[in-house]
């Protein structure tokens, strides 16, 4: 089915026609920190899946990604491996439909699978491209009851353990960015102004401020697939050992990633 609306175009939709959703939690992901949207029937029901979850599972989780513009979705096309990323202008996170989990346990994406559906989320998709956090809202695009996230109105400075140097990501919502999408958030590699900043913000002054690390999303990743290949294969997940694409995988993923490759070189010496 279509997920169009309003007349708008994939990945062109302003945001005051989407709802806000949190901000991106995926630690050195682009989105990190940023303001998250989606259509507002879609954001009113992931907050009820989001919800149900928790009350299943006691599991709260955030949001990575959802709306994509166009410069975002060619981004991922340009360095992303085939099929992580769809071609631009065709992705469902550009319809403000689609949105990427975080946060989530083995038992919290076995709550999205049972809950989702009969709240207008299918999984279909991310069974089909081995990304089990990526669901899609299909469901009606009447908004029947509105909700809102709950924003942390607290400033906060956060290390970015792991990356190559100093970087910290401060959130405040009384900061305004050169637009909608980088309010509240802006990034410091100044480690006098972060010390700074960690004092004023954290009893225990620098070095007391939070730490996320980037290996936090790939391990989570991990155990997302290592869910969804036992959910494939119908056996508990407590069996499995090892998540993400087997060698099998990884080589017919190559092999088709070289021939698109070599189809679009082909049509760019054609119309050149």
């Amino acid at each position: 089915m279509s997920l169009a609306w309003g007349g708008h175009q994939n990945g062109r939709i302003p945001t005051s026609a989407l709802t806000p959703i949190g901000r991106g939690a995926l630690p050195g992901g682009i989105q990190f920190g940023k303001e998250q949207y989606a259509h507002p029937a879609a954001a009113a029901a992931w907050f009820r899946l989001r919800d149900a979850v928790q009350t299943r599972t006691g599991v709260r989780m955030g949001v990575a990604e959802g709306y994509r513009d166009l410069a975002l979705q060619q981004h991922y096309w340009n360095t992303l491996p085939f099929p992580m990323a769809a071609t631009p202008g065709t992705s469902n996170h550009g319809w403000g439909r689609a949105i990427d989990m975080y946060g989530y346990t083995a038992a919290a994406l076995r709550a999205v699978r049972d809950l989702g559906p009969g709240l207008g989320w299918s999984l279909a998709t991310g069974d089909r491209v081995g990304e089990p956090w990526h669901i899609e809202y299909v469901g009606s695009l009447t908004v029947t009851t509105t909700t809102s996230p709950e924003e942390d109105d607290m400033p906060k400075l956060i290390r970015r353990v792991g990356e190559s140097t100093l970087e910290w990501s401060l959130f405040d919502p009384s900061l305004r960015g050169p637009s909608d999408l980088e309010r509240g958030y802006i990034v410091i590699t100044n480690q006098n102004t972060a010390r700074d900043l960690a004092r004023l913000y954290y009893p225990g002054g620098f070095g007391d401020e939070q730490k996320e690390p980037r290996s936090v999303y790939v391990e989570m990743q991990k155990s997302a697939r290592i869910v969804h290949q036992a959910y494939q294969r119908g056996l508990p997940a407590a069996t499995t050992s090892s998540g993400g694409f087997t060698d099998s995988d990884r080589s017919t993923l190559n092999t088709v990633r070289a021939v698109v490759e070599a189809i679009r070189d082909a049509f760019g010496r054609v119309f050149r």
